[in-house]
């Protein structure tokens, strides 16, 4: 990546940056407060740091992380925060800022090239990681993976991933396009059958230097975006020609969070859009060892998808609106846990609610309107298993006949 978008990057806090810092901050308060009482130390983790301020001094992700462990060290937990950055002018400024914090520390190294050491630190602390590149080409799953596997047995590390997936897209497409342009060559079975290492002899000769390099070019594109993707199931959704972009990109969010169930229990993925766009800029995936976890997450995803709501609404930014908790029709919310729970022969009362808030309903409900609508559904007999008087997390809930016949309108 270049040094002028670097630069202009930290120019100002765009709106959509705003939101994906709001769901972190929003996230950090109750996975602190749930973490402090493990009582081992707390470490965060900013793998991707930069300056850790925008020019305009609205705060970075180093700065927000910062506040919320300063309000644990102050009440005398151990915690601490490690912020990477490998270009000297942001991790110059990334020093400078976190001077007040003395248990934030500002790395000048590649993140990625101190995978033994944050490893080690997972082993004695619990561990939130954050991991939010400036370029989607950063995020290579492939070195994610050193990270992931060596605290793979630490069951107290839940990590945070923006990604990127229209950037990828986009960059899938280019390559789809660089092979289109020598397919001939390559389908010649000449080129076809030849053996790995003697392809690009046979393009030189058959071919010409200028394909040979178009190859080459393709090849190495290829490989990069399957290292971001962790293997090759891009492929397939770039080829499709039935789905559309946006289904595409969503196959893709999708996909990459099965890849990342390798490592987590649980993984869900909020699409971060700008107030003028329904578009998504990109999604904040979160991962997870701890299903509960999947509460605290998706209040905070409500939360943001709520307040840019009010602000569309308000036409203003940021507008202070204090959103109330029962914005959703309860026939709406009735109608989801409906569509989760026919299928089931039975389950119990939170898996049905994180059935219900996970996929592609993140931000959608929170945990409370999904808790209200069970109640409902069990006064009315659409479920059994449980009075409806009171939430019941382990009670185990069955679909009545009456949820087994009920038809969509």
């Amino acid at each position: 990546m270049g040094s002028k978008y670097r630069n202009s990057f930290f120019d100002a806090k765009r709106e959509w940056s705003k939101y994906k810092d709001a769901v972190l901050d929003y996230y950090l308060v109750p996975y602190l407060q749930k973490v402090k009482d493990l009582r081992k130390p707390i470490c965060v983790v900013d793998m991707f740091a930069g300056r850790g301020e925008f020019l305009t001094g609205e705060p970075g992700s180093p700065l927000i992380i910062a506040k919320r462990l300063k309000e644990l060290a102050d009440d005398g937990h151990e915690v601490k925060l490690l912020c990477y950055e490998n270009w000297d002018p942001f991790f110059l400024h990334l020093k400078d800022v976190l001077k007040p914090y003395p248990f934030a520390q500002a790395i000048p190294q590649d993140c990625f090239s101190d995978v033994e050491s944050i490893a080690q630190t997972a082993s004695t602390h619990t561990m939130l990681l954050y991991i939010d590149p400036l370029d989607v080409v950063q995020l290579n799953l492939r070195k994610l993976k050193l990270v992931f596997d060596k605290v793979r047995q630490n069951s107290s590390v839940e990590a945070l991933i923006v990604f990127m997936a229209r950037a990828f897209m986009r960059q899938a497409a280019l390559a789809r396009s660089m092979e289109m342009k020598i397919a001939e060559a390559l389908n010649d079975p000449l080129i076809e059958q030849a053996e790995a290492d003697d392809k690009a002899m046979w393009l030189d000769v058959l071919y010409g230097d200028e394909t040979v390099e178009q190859h080459a070019r393709s090849q190495k594109h290829q490989t990069l975006l399957t290292e971001i993707a962790g293997g090759t199931y891009w492929q397939a959704i770039v080829q499709d020609q039935t789905s559309s972009w946006n289904e595409k990109c969503l196959r893709l969010v999708d996909e990459y969070r099965k890849k990342l169930g390798e490592w987590f229990k649980l993984v869900e993925a909020l699409a971060v859009s700008p107030d003028t766009s329904p578009i998504p800029k990109y999604w904040i995936v979160f991962m997870s060892r701890y299903k509960p976890a999947l509460d605290l997450f998706n209040r905070a995803a409500c939360d943001m998808v709520r307040t840019q709501y009010e602000n569309i609404q308000s036409n203003t930014l940021f507008a202070g609106v204090d959103v109330g908790a029962d914005v959703v029709p309860s026939q709406q919310v009735d109608r989801a846990v409906k569509r989760a729970a026919q299928p089931l022969t039975s389950c119990e009362w939170q898996e049905l609610r994180w059935r219900t808030c996970g996929g592609r309903n993140i931000g959608m409900f929170t945990d409370s309107e999904i808790n209200q609508s069970i109640k409902r559904l069990l006064k009315d007999r659409w479920l059994s298993g449980a009075s409806g008087d009171r939430i019941e997390n382990k009670a185990i809930l069955t679909p009545t006949p009456k949820l087994k016949g009920w038809t969509e309108r």
